[in-house]
């Protein structure tokens, strides 16, 4: 994990999962700068482009269930086997590609590193999402066993995160009316922040 951010190390054997990946934490940047305009006016929308938990709660508070487990679960899950099989094709250089691309910092990915060794599945029930999954392929964990742990520890997460939407009902609603009243501030605010936060990862990488 000691390899700069060169070339050699954002070179990919399957391009287009790559690609790929790079869309899906692309559209989670969007997502998040857009969260606001979004929250108030598209939600679903919303956790189209950002299915992180934050956004599943929120969420949950203000969709039916059929349009939230539609959107929901298949994305989460989609992502999900997507960071596998990107993991499976590069092996360990999917960590350093994660790296080097501010998917994920060297300590995080590190951390992962000794749990995924000793049981992939627990580690994507535990800790559901792309990195993750990412590690449990790149450590060629069996698909007849991380496919199934990934749809289940989704399905849970999904459901875990649309429990705590229902209960905490009365607040989403609250929230979504004042975010309303001030969407424009705010989402200029989030842009703001979405734009600092992508620039200085950007410029700390020839230092790093």
């Amino acid at each position: 994990m000691s390899d700069g951010p060169g070339n050699d190390v954002l070179a990919t054997r399957r391009p287009y999962l790559a690609t790929a990946f790079v869309l899906i934490m692309g559209s989670r940047i969007l997502g998040a700068a857009l969260s606001p305009v979004l929250f108030a006016h598209a939600p679903l929308a919303l956790l189209a482009l950002s299915p992180v938990p934050a956004n599943l709660v929120l969420v949950a508070g203000v969709t039916g269930p059929a349009a939230y487990w539609a959107v929901a679960l298949p994305l989460c899950a989609g992502q999900c086997l997507l960071a596998y099989l990107f993991g499976r094709s590069e092996g360990t250089r999917a960590l350093r590609w994660l790296v080097a691309r501010g998917v994920a910092s060297e300590g995080r990915v590190e951390r992962m590193m000794k749990p995924v060794r000793t049981s992939a599945p627990l580690l994507v029930l535990a800790v559901p999402g792309p990195i993750a999954a990412t590690l449990a392929g790149a450590f060629a964990a069996p698909a007849r066993v991380l496919v199934p742990a990934i749809v289940l520890a989704q399905s849970l997460w999904v459901g875990m995160c649309r429990f705590f939407g229902q209960a905490l009902l009365g607040w989403i609603e609250a929230l979504r009316a004042e975010v309303v009243e001030h969407v424009l501030p705010l989402t200029l605010i989030t842009v703001a922040i979405a734009a600092v936060v992508h620039f200085r990862k950007k410029w700390a990488k020839p230092r790093a």
